[in-house]
């Protein structure tokens, strides 16, 4: 039995891995580890000529096997903290031991918390004093952490996320390549720093620090900054990753981050970390202000974005420089309006200001029952060169009553057909030696919205010119307007928003092309029945224009 019993001790000693202890905390060499050699900093101080005490110390699982973490102290350090936030080291620290659980795979070496006042002026050479801690040192399977306790994160109620934050850093050191974490202060910081910070969060969900980044977040977005070249804002992005992929994927996320200080690197790690659908779903969330804290807080954000309006026919350029975020408002007049977006497809999407769902920028949008309406656009360009969009918005139509009345006349209602006169018979009129002539089939609608429009037609001509010819194709677009009519003199008004028409004169010399942009507003007589509708024209010089047209849809009910 005793052979057994011993056997068995032997093969528990085999199977457990020995465990150094912790440094000596009373060793300079020790205690010099503590030192990230920052210039202008002595190696000498603060961290020698202190009398060593261990405030608290505690061991914990981890998915590598026990860890241990505690905290240690100057004897005569703590005059000068405020009171409880000695006690919140601790409590952070068991805090984020907790948090650990949430992040996925992960490893961590055993941590020494060194925990100062800020007697020797460290933290004025901070970039950012919040952390209150500025060294994590990896030494000896063991990493070392300063925490000043005198900076504005010094209050009880802050430690806890700053010890959160600090501890993480143990994490990635341990868990992530040497190579990634040499990024960690100059490419790789907006991820080392983010996810730092988010960490924090989840270890303190409820601290006033989950709100610290949002207007340097916003500042940053407004001024164009890459998100691969942001740093401690990049915790609003982990917030956003928090709902959307969960805290369990924290760690794989993080192993697939650039191992090299550039931006191409960083680039390529993002692209292959996420989707471009991915992306854009950050960027809309950003837009839509539903990005919280990881206790579901609103982070209060307050830019919106720049609205572009749209009130005639233009081309508006966007440019999209990679991983910069862009949104902000399309406000569309009254009218009706068709979309291009080029080039298709572009990592772009917009939803109505009064609906929920994004989706690609609709091809129409009609705005007629508002006087204007506008759209969330948001877009990220996750290549590595700058993308040109170009957004050309149409204006099909408008809203204004055309010719400054809404009165319409029922006998106009329907579509109708050009079956006599027009331009090319005005013309032969005038005395052109017009010998060959295909008018087109040119058809026109009005409708009861005061809506007209006209369809496409190819139209063309030769013309006799002394001892040459003259040859003219050309084509028309679809037209979209207003009509109105005014009684008692009988004059209907078209109103056209857009259309136009192009086309090529060619003659045995040269050959050039002709184009005429839609638009406009036309006043005509008219006399019109069940079957047919005359126009007369006043064109300035020569005789009115008179045109014929012969009804192709039924006649109006109200008319039998």
């Amino acid at each position: 039995m005793k052979v057994t019993l011993t056997l068995i001790g032997l093969l528990f000693l085999l199977a457990t891995p020995a465990r150094a202890d912790f440094g000596d905390c009373t060793s300079p060499e020790y205690m010099s580890g503590f030192d990230d050699g920052s210039e202008g900093v002595d190696p000498s101080a603060p961290h020698l000529d202190i009398t060593c005490v261990i405030e608290f110390e505690f061991e914990y699982p981890t998915p590598s096997g026990p860890r241990r973490i505690r905290g240690i102290r100057d004897i005569n350090a703590d005059w000068a903290f405020r009171e409880g936030a000695l006690a919140q080291v601790e409590a952070g620290a068991r805090a984020a031991v907790a948090a650990m659980r949430q992040i996925g795979p992960y490893e961590v070496d055993d941590i020494t918390l060194l925990i100062l006042d800020d007697t020797y002026g460290r933290l004025d050479d901070a970039e950012d004093n919040r952390t209150g801690a500025l060294t994590v040192s990896r030494s000896h399977n063991e990493c070392l952490v300063d925490v000043y306790m005198l900076s504005t994160s010094g209050a009880p109620e802050f430690v806890p996320f700053v010890i959160g934050h600090e501890i993480f850093h143990c994490i990635q050191h341990a868990s992530l390549t040497r190579a990634q974490m040499r990024t960690s202060t100059e490419e790789g910081v907006w991820w080392t720093e983010g996810s730092a910070d988010y960490f924090g969060a989840l270890t303190d969900p409820d601290s006033p620090l989950t709100l610290d980044r949002t207007r340097r977040f916003e500042r940053r977005v407004e001024e164009g900054v890459p998100i691969y070249d942001m740093d401690y804002d990049a915790a609003i992005f982990f917030y956003w990753f928090h709902r959307a992929r969960g805290s369990s994927q924290l760690m794989p996320f993080l192993q697939q981050m650039a191992s090299m200080n550039s931006d191409s690197a960083q680039r390529a790690a993002m692209r292959s970390a996420l989707s471009d659908e991915e992306w854009l779903s950050f960027v809309e969330a950003y837009a839509d202000r539903k990005i919280t804290t990881t206790a579901g807080a609103s982070l209060g954000f307050a830019e919106e974005g720049d609205a572009i309006d749209f009130n005639n026919t233009r081309t508006e350029r966007i440019p999209l420089e990679p991983f910069v975020i862009t949104r902000g408002w399309l406000k569309y007049d009254c009218g009706e309006w068709e979309n291009e977006l080029r080039p298709d497809p572009v990592n772009l999407e917009a939803r109505r200001e009064s609906e929920s769902d994004w989706g690609g920028l609709p091809d129409t949008i009609d705005t007629e029952e508002a006087d204007s309406v506008r759209y969330r656009y948001a877009a990220i360009n996750t290549r590595d060169s700058r993308q040109r969009v170009e957004l050309e918005v149409e204006r099909i139509r408008s809203c204004e009553p055309c010719g400054g009345s809404e009165e319409i006349d029922i006998c106009l209602l329907g579509e109708w057909e050009m079956t006599g006169g027009g331009p090319i018979e005005w013309m032969r009129a005038q005395g052109v030696p017009i010998t060959r002539a295909d008018p087109g089939q040119r058809i026109v609608g009005f409708d009861e919205r005061g809506i007209y429009y006209s369809k496409a037609f190819s139209t063309g001509m030769t013309i006799d010119l002394d001892e040459e010819q003259a040859e003219a194709e050309g084509a028309a677009l679809p037209a979209v307007g207003r009509w109105s009519v005014s009684r008692p003199a009988k004059n209907l008004t078209i109103c056209q928003d857009s259309g136009g028409m192009s086309g090529t004169v060619t003659t045995p010399n040269v050959s050039f092309p002709v184009a005429q942009a839609g638009g406009g507003q036309i006043v005509m007589d008219y006399a019109c029945s069940r079957t047919t509708l005359n126009t007369s024209q006043d064109l300035g010089s020569g005789p009115r224009m008179e045109t014929t047209y012969t009804r192709l849809t039924p006649p109006p009910e109200e008319m039998d």
